[in-house]
C-alpha cells in the first residue's frame, strides 16, 4: 500500500540531453525547427489533398491520414521535449500525465504503422489490379481500414499503457529520455517487470513484424509486376508511386524495431550519445557510419563516372563538381575505416603516434582543399549569372585546372605546418582520444606543453580556409541575387536559382559545422559537443552531396538517368515478349496489366 501512494504522489523528471546550456539551446532550436516544419509540411499536405478534387483517390486519402496521424504523433511528444530542453530538464510531468503521454505516443504510432501497410496493399492493388483497382479498393473499404487501424492501436496502446502504470513506483523519478517511452519509464518500477516486458514484446511484434512482413510480401508482387511493364516511362512511374512510400516504412520500421523488438534488458539510457559501451548500440551506430560511407562513396563516384562519361557536362561548373567529389570520396576515406574498425571493437584498436599524424594531416588537407574549392564553385557561379556572355572567356580550362590544383596546394600547405607543430608538442600520461579520429582539437588536449602557439595557429589556419572562402561567397551571392532578380522571365530566375541552391546547401552545411568547431577558443571545446558535430561533416556532408546535386540539377539528374533507362531497356529488350494483356503500362490511358501467373515457358534470355 505504501508503495501505491508513493506512486500517487510521483513526479517525473527527464534527464537533459546535456549539462552544459549552450548545448541545451541548440538542441532545443534543431527540435523545434523540425517540429515546426513536420507540422507545416504535413498539414500542408492534409489541406491540398482535401482542397484538391484531383487527389480525391485511395492513395492520397490514406496519405492525408497519415499527415494529420504525424501531426497529432509529433504533438504528443514535441511540446514538453521542447519545455524541458529549454528549462534544463526541471519541468516535471505527473504520473498521470506521463501516462497521458505514452497512451496517445503508442496509439498514434500503432496506427501509423499498420496504415503504412496498409498504403503498402494500396499500391499492391493499383499496380498488380488496376483494371479491378475501383472495385477492391472501394471508399467504403478506405475508410474501415482507416478505422481499424485507429482501434487496433488504441486497444493496444490502452492494454500496454494501464499495464505499465499499474507499476509501483519507488524512488528514482528520473527518465533517461525525453519523453514517457515504455523501456525508460519500466526502468524506473520497483517491482518484477518481466511480464510487461513481454508485453510490449508481443505488441511490438503486432505493429511492427507483421505489418513489415506483409509490406515485404506487397512488394515483391509490385517489383514483379513492374518488371513486366515494357515502356521505360512506365517503369519509371510505377516505379516513384511507390519510392516515396519505401522510403518512410524503412524509416519508420527500422528505428522502431530497433529499439522495442530488442530484448528489454539491452536498452541503453544512454542511447542518445555518439559512442555507448553498449556493444549492440556500437553495432547500430557502426551498421548507420556504414551505410553512410558506402553511400557517399557511390553517390560521388557516380558523380564523377557520370560527368566525365558525359560530353554535355563538360563545363567548368561540372568539371568542379567532380573534382569536389573526388574530395570528398578520399576526405570521408581518411577518417570512416579507423572509425568504423574501432565501432566494432569497442575502441580496443589502437592507433600509433605517426598514423594519427598521417589521419591529420590528409583530414585538414582534404578538408581545407574542400571549403577552398566551394569558395572556387561561388566565384564560377557568379561568373556564369553576373557576365554569361563572356564565362567562356573568363572561365577558361586553364584557369578551372589552376583554381582547382590551387585549392589542393593551398591546402596542402596548411595541413603540413599544423599537422607538424602540434606533433612537436609532447606528449605525457593520458592517450585517449576523445573522439573517432585524430582530431586537431581533441589531439592538442591531450599534450602536457604549452599549447598557445598551436591554438593561435589552428585560429588562423581556420579563418584562411572558413572565414575567408565564406566571406568570398557571400559576396558572390549578393551579386549572383541582384543579377538573377534583374532577370525578366519567371522561368529564367527559376533556372539561375536552380544553379546555385545545391551549392548554397552544401556551403551551409560545410562551413556551419566547421566553424562551429574551428573558429572558437579552444578552452571552450566540448568533447561531446564536438564529436556529434563532426559526424555531420565526416560523415553526413560527403552523403548528401552527390543527393542534393543530383537532386536539384536537371541537367545531372537527366545525365544520371540514362545509364538506368539504358539497362531496363536492356532487361526488356532480353526477356520474351509478354502476354497481350500486359504490354501497356497500368498508368497509362486504356491501360492493362498482367495477372495472375506468368507462362510456363517465360524466361530470360542471357544478355
Amino acid at each position: 500500500m505504501e508503495g501505491v501512494n508513493k506512486t500517487e504522489k510521483i513526479q517525473f523528471f527527464f534527464r537533459p540531453f546535456s549539462t552544459d546550456p549552450k548545448v541545451q539551446i541548440m538542441i532545443f532550436a534543431a527540435f523545434l525547427v523540425m517540429y515546426l516544419t513536420s507540422l507545416g509540411g504535413n498539414a500542408t499536405i492534409a489541406v491540398i489533398v482535401q482542397t484538391n478534387h484531383s487527389l480525391h483517390t485511395p492513395m492520397y486519402f490514406f496519405l492525408a491520414n497519415l499527415a494529420v496521424l504525424e501531426m497529432f504523433y509529433t504533438f504528443s511528444i514535441a511540446p514538453l521535449a521542447l519545455a524541458n530542453l529549454i528549462s534544463m530538464g526541471k519541468t516535471p510531468v505527473s504520473i498521470t500525465g506521463c501516462g497521458t503521454q505514452m497512451f496517445f505516443f503508442v496509439f498514434l504510432g500503432g496506427a501509423d504503422c499498420v496504415l503504412l501497410a496498409v498504403m503498402a496493399y494500396d499500391r499492391f492493388i493499383a499496380i498488380c489490379y488496376p483494371l479491378r483497382y475501383t472495385l477492391l479498393v472501394s471508399w467504403p473499404l478506405c475508410v474501415e481500414l482507416v478505422v481499424g487501424s485507429l482501434a487496433l492501436g488504441f486497444l493496444l496502446s490502452l492494454t500496454l499503457t494501464a499495464l505499465i502504470f499499474h507499476l509501483p513506483f519507488c524512488n528514482n523519478n528520473e527518465i533517461y529520455h525525453f519523453y514517457c517511452d515504455m523501456p525508460a519509464v519500466m526502468r524506473l518500477a520497483c517491482a518484477d517487470t518481466h511480464v510487461h516486458e513481454t508485453a510490449l514484446y508481443i505488441i511490438s511484434f503486432i505493429v511492427l513484424s507483421i505489418p513489415l512482413s506483409l509490406i515485404s510480401i506487397s512488394y515483391v508482387f509490385i517489383v514483379a509486376a513492374i518488371l513486366r511493364i515494357r515502356s521505360a516511362e512506365g517503369r519509371h512511374r510505377a516505379f516513384s508511386t511507390c519510392s516515396s512510400h519505401i522510403v518512410v516504412v524503412l524509416l519508420q520500421y527500422g528505428c522502431t524495431s530497433f529499439i522495442y523488438l530488442s530484448p528489454h534488458s539491452s536498452y541503453s539510457p544512454e542511447m542518445g550519445r555518439p559512442f555507448s559501451p553498449i556493444v549492440e548500440v556500437q553495432l547500430f551506430i557502426f551498421a548507420a557510419f556504414l551505410l553512410m560511407y558506402i553511400g557517399s562513396l557511390v553517390g560521388n563516384s557516380t558523380i564523377f563516372l557520370t560527368v566525365w562519361a558525359e560530353r554535355s557536362l563538360h563545363t567548368p561548373m561540372y568539371f568542379f563538381l567532380a573534382n569536389l567529389a573526388v574530395l570528398e570520396i578520399f576526405y570521408s576515406s581518411t577518417v570512416a575505416p579507423l572509425a568504423l574498425v574501432n565501432l566494432l571493437t569497442m575502441g580496443r584498436i589502437p592507433i600509433s603516434f605517426t598514423g594519427c599524424g598521417t589521419q591529420m594531416f590528409f583530414f585538414v588537407f582534404l578538408g581545407s582543399a574542400d571549403c577552398i574549392l566551394l569558395g572556387i564553385m561561388a566565384y564560377d557561379r557568379f561568373v556564369a549569372i553576373r557576365d554569361p556572355l563572356r564565362y567562356i572567356l573568363i572561365m577558361r580550362w586553364q584557369l578551372c585546372a589552376h583554381l582547382a590544383l590551387g585549392a589542393l596546394v593551398l591546402g596542402f600547405i596548411l595541413a603540413l605546418q599544423l599537422t607538424v607543430l602540434i606533433f612537436h608538442l609532447p606528449f605525457c600520461g593520458h592517450n585517449r582520444i576523445t573522439h573517432f579520429y585524430c582530431d586537431v582539437l581533441p589531439i592538442l588536449r591531450l599534450a602536457c606543453g604549452d599549447t598557445r602557439t598551436p591554438e593561435a595557429m589552428i585560429f588562423i589556419v581556420s579563418v584562411i580556409i572558413l572565414t575567408i572562402p565564406f566571406s568570398l561567397i557571400s559576396i558572390s551571392y549578393i551579386f549572383i541575387v541582384s543579377a538573377i532578380l534583374k532577370i525578366r522571365s519567371a522561368e529564367g530566375r527559376h533556372k539561375a536559382f536552380s544553379t546555385c541552391s545545391s551549392h548554397l546547401t552544401v556551403v551551409l552545411l560545410q562551413y556551419g559545422c566547421c566553424s562551429l568547431i574551428y573558429l572558437r577558443p579552444s578552452s571552450s571545446y566540448n568533447p561531446r559537443m564536438g564529436r556529434v558535430v563532426s559526424v555531420v561533416y565526416t560523415f553526413v556532408t560527403p552523403l548528401l552531396n552527390p543527393l542534393i546535386y543530383s537532386m536539384r540539377n536537371k541537367e545531372l539528374k537527366d545525365a544520371l538517368s540514362k545509364p538506368v533507362l539504358l539497362n531496363l531497356d536492356d532487361l526488356s529488350a532480353a526477356a520474351p515478349a509478354p502476354l497481350p494483356r500486359a504490354e501497356r503500362s497500368f498508368l497509362e490511358p486504356g491501360s492493362r496489366c498482367l495477372e495472375g501467373p506468368a507462362p510456363k515457358n517465360m524466361r530470360v534470355q542471357p544478355p
